[in-house]
């Protein structure tokens, strides 16, 4: 192994870090990069994005293919459109918003969105509120790393394998164009893919550890853990943009 891999100390902590992201996205159907890209970053910068987001991909390929039976094909083409529309509006205000504005502007967004969620419980999952989603998701996954809330919210009455299978459809897209375009720019190259290789048992005992997690989980509980993650990523969108201005 050459020697500009991480120590085996980080590399043992990464792969505790990934267990437990892809336990949880896995188990609720986003998280993983929420949760696992601030840590893999203080672990080691190379970490992040690549890595973690071949990571987001081989989880999503998994889950697609185990909950193959919800996913919704007919609207495959809505949720593809929607999320590749979103990220073609992000890469055209890139220069005109600033990043720190970005991040404030749309974690008070998505808190809003956890309290109408709270207010008005029964969202429903029609090709507006889909497409809506799906732009967002695509929007913010460009500008903030983060896109799983938006859909989150639009999916979360619609059943724990539909929204796990939708969202894992989405994400396999989106992480196979951010993959391309990485590799196209040149911030995707042999050590990235090493460290990515490196950090997939941790993806597979998170897998592992999910399919427990799963049988044991109360549908009641899916909702408010949803909205709880909603929250936590708004908080931590909204706390990195107020950082950058310190």
């Amino acid at each position: 192994m050459v020697d500009f891999l991480p120590s085996g100390l980080a590399l043992a902590a990464a792969l505790l870090v990934l267990v437990a992201s892809t336990a949880v996205q896995a188990a609720l159907g986003f998280g993983l990069a929420l949760l696992a890209a601030p840590l893999l970053l203080l672990l080691d910068p190379g970490f992040v994005p690549g890595p973690v987001i071949f990571c987001v991909w081989t989880l999503s390929l998994w889950v697609c293919w185990q909950e193959r039976h919800a996913v919704d094909v007919e609207r495959v083409p809505l949720l593809v459109g929607g999320r590749l529309a979103g990220a073609l509006l992000a890469i055209a205000v890139l220069g005109v918003v600033s990043q720190t504005a970005f991040d404030v502007l749309f974690g008070m967004l998505v808190l809003l969105a956890v309290l109408l969620s709270c207010l008005h419980p029964q969202v429903e999952l029609r090709a507006r509120n889909l497409l809506l989603a799906t732009l967002a998701s695509g929007f913010m996954e460009t500008l903030s790393g983060i896109g799983g809330p938006p859909l989150a919210l639009v999916y979360q009455n619609a059943g724990i394998s539909r929204l796990r299978a939708n969202l894992a459809a989405i994400f396999l897209f989106g992480a196979s164009l951010s993959l391309m375009l990485l590799a196209l720019s040149g911030n995707l190259g042999w050590r990235e893919l090493q460290l990515a290789l490196l950090l997939q048992p941790g993806v597979l005992g998170g897998i592992l550890l999910a399919a427990p997690l799963r049988r044991r989980l109360d549908p009641a509980l899916v909702r408010p853990l949803l909205l709880g993650l909603c929250s936590v990523a708004a908080l931590s969108i909204i706390i990195r943009g107020l950082w950058q201005l310190i």
